[in-house]
């Protein structure tokens, strides 16, 4: 609390403030620290209304719905996010299948090209021992083998016939044993052909079927998941906008609105430095005092007495931040604020700010000497929920 003129607001008529200002600090600091994340309820029925007299205010349903929604957008998230992981992994699997492929390709060509070797290797064999039996019948008729033993003129010429016809007779079983490998060889190179032409269309087949069924899927889940988020979102504009109206009728506006406009009247910047500070410093008064977020004992024309030490109420926003600007600027040098002031306008650091306010006669040697300071490093943390508090 702060004033231009010295009151109870200053010293020891101060006491028992104080003490109400460390209650609701430890308040504040238990709601700060809490997870107030909306993921925290179980989705249940989203359009539970109110039936009787004693059901819950309709801020309330609108806080459950969107809690509600919250939640159930994280579980559709979650899901979409398994399922996504389905879709990597298929992917993985697609490059594994295609190097798969890839090499049934390479065992076809080579399948085809075995079977095209073969069948030249056992045309030509085949030719080489048509000509032999052609050429056998042409020279020596039938009984050639023993026509050719019979016309040797003596022992030594015999046994070189008998040694030349068996070369001739083991070199024909050769060209027969070749024959039959090279037809073995030409059956395994036509089965290995159609084996792996029936497991490359498998393949394709299974790879074309799984891409289509995820995508597709992922595809309807991503779709519901936009249209959820975006109830979601009309739901949490719904409490805002519940939140500012009954913050309007207590004469409240959220930290962050309030602070940004407070340091528009002052003429300083609204960088967050100084927004930090001056959430900083309604949280260390949190007081429900009408439009008056920094407890200022200001006078102004019909303003009211929030208590015994004489924080005011307000007739209205403007009447209330004009109050806490002239409090700053006509006990700029009575009570120390031009460091304050000088320090917004500057835009310091939020901590240099805090001190300057905690060594004035704002509210000197309250809650325990860390006035304003010990709040900086919260607000700093949690500034998105500070800026969107409400007393």
């Amino acid at each position: 609390m702060g004033g231009v003129e010295r009151t109870s607001a200053h010293g020891a008529g101060r006491r028992p403030v104080a003490a109400m200002h460390a209650l609701a600090i430890l308040a504040f600091a238990i709601l700060a620290f809490a997870n107030l994340a909306f993921a925290n309820l179980a989705f249940a029925n989203l359009a539970v209304a109110a039936s009787s007299a004693g059901a819950r205010p309709p801020i309330e349903d609108a806080r459950h719905r969107a809690d509600a929604l919250g939640h159930h957008v994280e579980g559709v998230r979650e899901e979409a996010a398994r399922l996504q992981r389905r879709i990597l992994g298929l992917a993985s699997n697609i490059a594994a299948t295609r190097r798969t492929l890839d090499r049934l390709q390479g065992r076809l060509v080579e399948a085809q090209h075995g079977v095209a070797a073969s069948r030249a290797e056992l045309d030509a064999i085949q030719s080489r021992l048509n000509e032999r039996a052609r050429v056998a019948f042409v020279a020596l008729g039938t009984g050639a083998s023993a026509a050719y033993l019979l016309g040797a003129d003596s022992f030594a010429d015999l046994m070189d016939r008998t040694v030349m016809l068996d070369r001739m007779q083991r070199s024909d079983a050769a060209l027969g044993d070749a024959v039959s490998a090279e037809a073995a060889r030409f059956a395994t190179a036509q089965a290995s052909l159609e084996r792996a032409t029936a497991e490359r269309g498998r393949l394709l087949s299974r790879l074309a079927s799984r891409s289509v069924d995820l995508l597709d899927a992922f595809a309807a889940q991503q779709t519901a998941l936009h249209h959820l988020i975006g109830r979601q979102h009309a739901a949490v504009r719904d409490v805002k906008r519940m939140e500012r109206r009954a913050a309007r009728k207590a004469g409240a506006l959220p930290f962050g609105d309030w602070a940004g406009r407070f340091l528009d009247h002052l003429g300083a910047p609204s960088c967050r430095d100084n927004l930090v500070v001056v959430m900083a410093w309604e949280a260390n008064e949190f007081t429900q005092a009408r439009w008056n977020p920094l407890a200022t004992t200001h006078r102004m024309h019909r303003s009211t007495a929030f208590n015994l030490v004489g924080v005011q109420n307000y007739r209205s926003l403007t009447q209330g931040l004009r109050a806490s600007e002239q409090t700053l600027s006509r006990g700029a040098e009575s009570y120390g604020y031009r460091a304050i002031i000088d320090s917004l306008d500057r835009c310091a650091d939020a901590m240099a700010t805090a001190e300057a306010i905690r060594a004035s006669a704002w509210c000197r040697g309250c809650s325990n000497g860390g006035y304003v300071t010990e709040l900086v490093p919260i607000v700093e943390e949690y500034f998105d929920r500070y800026v969107a508090l409400h007393v």
